[in-house]
C-alpha cells in the first residue's frame, strides 16, 4: 500500500512540474534547448 501511495505523489509531482514548465513558452524553449543538448 505504501508503494502504492509513493507511486501516486511521484506521478501528480511530475505532472505538476511538467504542466508548470509547459504552461510557460521561454520555459519550454529552454527545456527544449536542454533536452537536444543532452540527445545530441
Amino acid at each position: 500500500m505504501a508503494e502504492l501511495i509513493t507511486f501516486v505523489m511521484f506521478a501528480v509531482v511530475t505532472v505538476a512540474v511538467f504542466s508548470w514548465v509547459f504552461s510557460n513558452e521561454r520555459r519550454k524553449q529552454k527545456v527544449n534547448r536542454m533536452l537536444n543538448d543532452l540527445f545530441e
